[in-house]
């Protein structure tokens, strides 16, 4: 019965996606598969699968649950989860701002993750009840094969659809390989400029080995569908508008993970990464935008091949990376623009992703990413945030957007489209024209500003000499803390009261609860051992961690701490997330200590005394840290007595 159920869905899965292969390839261990599925009671009759299996694509997420998780660093979320991760019955969907993460659970374990989750602290709210439905409900009714503003294209769509372009165009467009995937299937580039300036090879105009460049890509994770879209649109309508490839070069790679995106087609709607087989591991592939060589394996990068951002064994070390790699190199000093094209968030991205500081050129990029928003945003409202990747996103080393401005590349974006998470990575077909059509008008704005900065005179306008950007003023000097305090205090005291750390009836558990004031955020740690009917707050501890000073009273019962914003007085300007994000909370954290200062600071491996302010010079993380474990200290120390 279970096998006729296999094949029936497989033969489904033909028909209504048009796929001109069987996609019902050789599955993963059936042995693991079977250890797993007994161990979570998987029945005969049920459809939903493991990650790990790649038996059939639809019904495979039949009743997984997609919960939405606040606040906490997703490497500390993904150590609470990580059993159930390496069975592949919880998947980390998506890292969002302020700590927060949308998670796909499979249905014999929601209940059992929402319940852990919510009592370590987590606010956890059930997103979508059955994520199956959901990915069936974006695919249009009467498929056309081919349209590009009506359906998604399967990878093979997508390869004809390349070439047909350059035997439609030869004077205008040059296809080229760039590099191959994991699977030695090809990494499209197609370079597009002014109609008539290819002709043969010996008589190609000379002014083309001049042009500024415009590099784009897309599709480097496979699940986000409408960025490969956007940039199959945006190829379509630069042979459509001469003004928009006057006087540059546009180079667009549309699908730089193929091996993924046709795994998203023929497995799993949801996959991310590329198809590597790590060694020793049951587990497959690399996040190719954390495998860049900059700051390759610092924040936002995991370790675990089981990690959707498991960065790799080495920089660079997959092929589609190496692709990217040469693609810039080639194009030298002519690369002027990068941009790489993601979903979901609706930003636009500048440099440091790895690290909280500003590029260089930053007001230049900033005035550009705003001219780009506006025009987007002309079309039909909607409204792209800019900001560095840092501070808007979440922390991410070893990114396609930080190597290339580290290249020397003037100007470099990560632009993650539409939307804010209604539909998230499961965009609808019925909704890609205006999503890619509005983009458009952004990319045909950063044309005519590269073209204005770059080109030879000959190729400006009176039109483009008119053109001028606002100068945006820029958000004063950031730290981590004094930006958003509440993701960073919570990253550090996750990982102070929970590594290595298991509840017994020997600890004490202590509740974190977080409340936003006008002047920052305050932070209230309840001791309910003392007195269990009664939570008394006797204390309060101020953190001014720019001067690494602290200010308190008795820590007897319970202690307040209160993380300064030096920056503003607007409560909107401290909020731990944005207004989407806001509407979710209110945060509640609960961690474990241990019953006296010396268990713990044992636990840690560290020595009984915190750092010295020396050590700290110049680390916010380091500073406020050390202040926490000083109190922990003085805290448990009071309790004794």
């Amino acid at each position: 019965m279970h096998l006729r159920l296999k094949i029936s869905l497989c033969l489904a899965t033909l028909f209504v996606f048009g796929i001109r292969e069987s996609v019902c390839l050789p599955g993963a261990s059936q042995v693991d598969l079977q250890l797993i599925y007994e161990r979570y009671g998987r029945k005969p009759g049920d459809t939903w699968l493991s990650v790990l299996d790649d038996s059939y694509f639809e019904g495979r997420y039949s009743g997984w649950k997609m919960l939405f998780m606040c606040c906490g660093s997703e490497d500390v979320i993904e150590r609470h989860l990580m059993h159930w991760i390496e069975d592949g019955v919880v998947s980390v969907a998506a890292e969002g701002p302020a700590g927060s993460a949308d998670i796909a659970v499979a249905p014999p374990v929601a209940d059992e993750v929402l319940e852990k989750m919510t009592e370590l602290g987590y606010t956890v709210t059930v997103m979508d009840h059955d994520l199956e439905k959901t990915i069936m409900d974006t695919f249009s009714r009467g498929r056309q094969t081919g349209r590009l503003t009506e359906n998604f294209l399967q990878l093979e769509e997508i390869e004809d659809y390349l070439k047909e372009v350059q035997k439609k165009h030869p004077d205008q467009v040059k296809l080229s390989i760039i590099g191959e995937s994991v699977q030695k299937r090809p990494i499209m580039q197609l370079s597009i400029v002014s109609k008539g300036s290819l002709k043969k090879e010996e008589e190609q105009s000379p002014e083309i080995s001049s042009l500024p460049v415009i590099f784009l890509d897309a599709g480097m994770h496979a699940r986000e569908w409408l960025s490969t879209a956007t940039a199959l649109y945006l190829i379509e309508s630069l042979l459509e508008d001469p003004e928009a490839t006057k006087g540059v070069e546009w180079r667009i790679v549309p699908v730089v993970n193929p091996d993924g995106y046709l795994y998203t087609w023929r497995k799993d709607r949801m996959w991310r990464k590329n198809r590597r087989s790590i060694d020793f591991n049951r587990c497959v592939g690399v996040d190719l935008n954390r495998n860049f060589k900059v700051d390759f394996g610092g924040a936002g990068a995991s370790p675990y091949a089981c990690s959707d951002e498991f960065r790799g064994e080495a920089a660079f070390s997959e092929p589609e990376t190496q692709a990217i790699r040469k693609a810039v190199t080639d194009m030298g000093d002519r690369l002027k623009a990068f941009v790489s094209l993601h979903s979901y968030r609706q930003s636009i991205l500048l440099p440091w992703s790895h690290a909280p500081s500003s590029h260089d050129n930053v007001q230049n990029m900033t005035n550009l990413a705003h001219g780009i928003a506006k025009e987007i945003s002309n079309s039909r409202g909607t409204q792209f945030d800019v900001d560095s990747a840092w501070f808007n996103l979440y922390p991410a080393s070893g990114t396609s957007l930080d190597w290339v401005a580290g290249e020397g590349v003037p100007y470099t974006y990560i632009i993650e489209l539409q939307d804010q998470g209604e539909h998230g990575f499961l965009w609808p077909e019925s909704e890609i024209f205006p999503a890619v059509n509005e983009s458009y008008a952004g990319f045909r704005f950063l044309s005519k500003m590269i073209r204005k900065e770059f080109s030879s005179k000959e190729f400006i306008s009176e039109d483009d000499e008119a053109i001028s950007l606002k100068s945006v003023e820029l958000p004063v000097e950031r730290d981590p803390t004094t930006e958003n305090p509440l993701v960073i205090f919570l990253e550090i005291y996750d990982q102070i009261l929970t590594e290595n750390n298991e509840i017994s009836k020997n600890l004490s558990e202590i509740s974190l609860e977080v409340v936003n004031g006008t002047e920052g955020i305050k932070i209230s740690e309840l001791n309910r051992t003392a007195t269990p009917s009664v939570v008394e707050q006797t204390g309060i501890l101020n953190i001014d961690v720019e001067k690494n000073e602290t200010a308190g009273s008795s820590l007897a019962e319970g202690i307040v701490i209160e993380v300064l914003n030096q920056a503003s007085k607007n409560e909107s300007e401290i909020s731990a997330s944005k207004t989407t994000l806001r509407e979710r909370q209110p945060v509640l954290n609960t961690g474990i200590i241990y019953p006296t200062s010396t268990q713990y600071e044992h636990s840690l491996g560290v020595e009984n005394s915190p750092p010295k302010a020396d050590e700290c010079a110049g680390d916010v993380d380091c500073k406020v840290s050390a202040l926490i474990k000083s109190m922990l200290d003085k805290g448990q120390s009071t309790n004794d007595e």
